[in-house]
Parts: structure tokens; sequence; C-alpha cells
């Protein structure tokens, strides 16, 4: 058996060398926040589908789809561009008269009809307005039962599963699953806000910069028991 010959003096030898790598390694994997870099690629799917589900891609895909997922006012929507049809020759022709100098001679019919018009899409747009605002409230409810849900899970994992980041103790498989799940509930979260960014406007300020803190705190925070038995 040939003995390894020495190094030349200040250079590392490969045992050395593979010494330094592997602590090199353990200094990124302990700066990481994730127990397991799985985790961090379960929030990236979550960014990359909200941006696959927004209105610069799937609204320009499929108009239609993006509105019944994100926006709820298809029908009121299409409802306005019908009546906009339908009325489109009465306003040219108004228009066309007012361009004569005839808008003086307007008879009560024609004063009817237009008051008539113009209550006609008052109310359209209040429709479409209260169809918005409903859906809206509906998307803010599935947020706040992800969130719930994200705390329960994160309660679970402060009692039940060890902190690695503390002694590197090794998770079981059951366990991280129960991790996987919270970052799984933190990337719908995420599609939801990407995909529909004007949501976030919706929604006080206040409520907002919390929703967004909760977010990172929970997806950044090393959740586990102080130490392991």
């Amino acid at each position: 058996m040939t003995e390894q010959e020495p190094s030349p003096a200040g250079t590392p030898s490969p045992n050395e060398q593979q010494s330094d790598a592997g602590t090199s390694n353990t200094k990124i994997t302990d700066i990481l926040p994730f127990p397991d870099h799985r985790d961090l690629y379960v929030l990236i799917v979550g960014l990359l589908l909200g941006i696959v589900l927004s209105a610069n891609f799937l609204g320009a895909v499929a108009p239609n789809l993006y509105n019944k997922i994100f926006l709820g006012n298809l029908a009121e929507r299409t409802a306005i561009i019908e009546y906009e049809k339908q009325v489109a020759p009465f306003k040219a022709e108004l228009q066309a008269k007012q361009a004569a100098g005839e808008n003086q001679q307007m008879d009560q019919q024609t004063f009817m009809q237009i008051m008539a018009m113009q209550k006609e899409e008052q109310q359209l747009k209040a429709n479409l307005v209260q169809a918005s605002t409903a859906h809206t409230t509906g998307l803010l409810g599935i947020i706040l039962t992800l969130v719930l849900a994200v705390v329960a899970v994160s309660v679970i994992e402060t009692q039940i599963v060890p902190n690695t980041k503390n002694n590197r103790a090794e998770i079981p498989p059951s366990l991280g699953r129960l991790t996987r799940l919270r970052y799984v509930i933190l990337a719908a979260i995420l599609t939801i806000i990407i995909a529909q960014p004007n949501f976030i406007s919706t929604v006080p300020i206040t409520f907002a910069i919390i929703l967004i803190g909760f977010i990172l705190f929970a997806g950044l925070f090393p959740f586990g028991k102080k130490s392991a038995k």
C-alpha cells in the first residue's frame, strides 16, 4: 500500500479540504431557515404558480377563467358589454344630433330614454361592484382560513417537532411531512396574493401589513421545541 505523500507547506491536504468543504456546507445550511431545502422549493412553486395564474398570463390566455377564479364578476361584466352594444345605435344617433346642433330640439320621449339608459347603466355598474366585493370577501375568507391552518400547524410543531437549528436533530419522516404542510399552506397563500395583487389594495393597510409580516415570519422562523428529547 502506497503512503500518501505529505502536502507542500501551506497547502491543505485533501482530507483538510474535504473537512473545510463540509464545514462550509454546514454553515450555509445553518444560515438557511428551512429544515429541509425542499420546503424552499414548495414556496418557489407557489410563487411561480401565482405568476402563471396572474392577469398577465392566465388573464391573457383565458380571461374568462381568470375572471371566474379571482374576480367573480364575469356575468355582470358580460351584461354591461351586451347593454352597451344594445344602446350603441341610440348613443350614436344622439351624438349625430348634437353635432348637427339639434340638441335643443330633444323631445320628451328621447329625454325619458336617456334617463332610463343612465339608470340602467348605473344599476349594471352597481351589480358589477357588488359581485366583485362579494368575491373578494370570499378570497379573504379563504386566506384567513389558510392563515389559521398555518397557526394550528405551527403550534403543533412547537410541541412535537425538534428544533433542528439548535441541535441538528433528525426530523422523523412523519414530522417532516407536518412541517412540509406548513410550507404548502404558505405557498397557497402566496399563489392567491400574487395571482390577484389587487386583493391587497382592497383590504385595510394594517391587515395587509400584518398578513405579509405573518407570511415572512411563518416561512422563515424555524418552529420546533427548544430541545430534542
